[in-house]
């Protein structure tokens, strides 16, 4: 998954649902929630043997949690 993160990734979610654009509902019951008010980010899911290759990812700095 690529995220542009203008907006907020929370757990759990805010009260004021209005701006929640992508819910992702965890087998555990838990959800993850994207809220973006100003409407400027956006996910895309790729299949991680795509993401070499995803043109959204060129350009990136290196992952911080990787050694």
């Amino acid at each position: 998954m690529v995220a542009k993160r203008q907006g907020n990734s929370t757990f759990p979610a805010a009260d004021d649902r209005t701006h929640d654009h992508v819910v992702f509902h965890m087998s555990s019951g838990a959800s993850v929630v994207f809220n973006d008010p100003r409407r400027f980010g956006y996910m895309k899911i790729i299949a991680r043997n795509a993401l070499e290759h995803e043109p959204l990812r060129k350009g990136l700095g290196p992952e911080p949690a990787r050694q």
